[in-house]
């Protein structure tokens, strides 16, 4: 099945070529993915997210509800503002990630990565394609309601950000992971101070009757600061650098102690989805760990699903591989057992038919690890 965005006539007129990503028919680029990651880093550039879920949860017990699921403490989340957070299982492990935004004392906006039609149960009925969350499931109960919006995102990010949208709006004045409703070039948004890039930047979250005026008006203001439209072949590249991970990552038995992402886990929520496996797993120490990974002698570009070796053994598995330009070098993020997770240990890809040594880096945020960046 082959899905199509609001916006995909402007992307073929504009010169994209397209890619299947779950389904969508998506901009894998316009010009090509190196070029269009320097364009965000040093100028800004605009995309689109259609595949991404947005749901609204709402009620007297949505916020007990979300507690139950998410790592952060929404509780402390004022109307206005979002947080990044992990949704757990009942094992602990995480399920999905994604961004939670209190829009005011018991309404809830949830974004979170969208289903792939090709995996879609069979029997899905109509409500089901928007709402396949198994993690759902456990906040379900009196006093809350959940209800998908058919939306899309059209994200602007670079350090020119700022200067391109200052004509229609003042987005620096905006917090990080702030949200707003603002009218832009007469098409109204909701505003979220975010992005995947590792750069400053905002995404509009916008109704798919009025993406292409938004688009056309995005790329108007974009001309007086040279930005221009990016793939998401750039898109992944700019979150690999800077160490943003995806559904990819979350590999089976991964809980956030593995994955490095222990930080986002408040602690006090006794309430929290396998909260119990998650000090034990503190205790006893992980088995595996999310790893940085970088070739040893500049050698192929390593990719999804590469099995990772030591001394000839299988060891793991990259989870997201691709070629910085930023950094002028292959990158990689992968697991392997939590012995060999240590800087310059030796490992080797396999690609099916032959072996490149790589070692394992220090750590997998290679951007900007101080988040100076995100600042307008």
């Amino acid at each position: 099945m082959k899905l199509y965005s609001p916006l995909h006539r402007h992307h073929a007129e504009a010169g994209a070529r397209f890619l299947d990503w779950g389904g969508w028919q998506l901009p894998a680029a316009y010009a090509s993915v190196e070029e269009e990651v320097r364009l965000v880093r040093t100028r800004a550039g605009f995309t689109e997210f259609p595949f991404l879920s947005h749901l609204i949860v709402s009620g007297a017990g949505a916020l007990a509800g979300l507690q139950t699921v998410c790592s952060r403490d929404l509780a402390a989340c004022p109307p206005g503002q979002g947080l990044y957070t992990l949704m757990l299982d009942g094992g602990g492990g995480v399920a999905e990630d994604g961004m939670v935004f209190r829009l005011d004392a018991e309404r809830f906006l949830v974004t979170v990565p969208g289903p792939n039609p090709a995996r879609l149960p069979a029997g899905t009925g109509f409500f089901g394609v928007r709402e396949p969350k198994p993690w759902l499931a456990g906040i379900r109960g009196a006093g809350l309601s959940v209800h998908p919006l058919g939306v899309t995102v059209i994200s602007v990010q670079g350090p020119q950000t700022g200067a391109m949208l200052r004509p229609v709006a003042d987005v620096p004045s905006l917090p990080l992971r702030a949200i707003r409703a603002l009218t832009v070039g007469g098409v109204p948004v909701l505003c979220a101070r975010t992005g995947f890039s590792g750069e400053a930047g905002v995404e509009f979250i916008v109704w798919p009757e009025y993406a292409a005026a938004l688009w056309e008006t995005l790329a108007d203001l974009g001309r007086a600061v040279g930005a221009a439209p990016y793939g998401i072949g750039a898109a992944m590249i700019l979150g690999l650098e800077k160490g943003y991970v995806n559904a990819n990552d979350f590999y089976p038995g991964a809980t956030p102690v593995e994955l490095g992402l222990d930080w986002l886990v408040a602690r006090r929520k006794a309430d929290l989805a396998g909260a119990g496996i998650l000090r034990q797993r503190r205790q006893e120490g992980a088995r595996t760990r999310l790893v940085g990974i970088e070739m040893a002698d500049g050698g192929p570009v390593p990719r999804t699903g590469q099995a990772l070796t030591a001394a000839g053994a299988p060891v793991g598995r990259i989870t997201n591989g691709g070629y910085s330009p930023t950094l002028g070098k292959p990158i990689a993020r992968g697991w392997v057992p939590a012995a060999l997770a240590v800087a310059g240990t030796a490992v080797e890809i396999d690609d099916g038919q032959a072996r490149s040594p790589a070692r394992i880096a220090d750590g997998y945020r290679w951007y900007d690890p101080a988040n100076r960046r995100l600042h307008l």
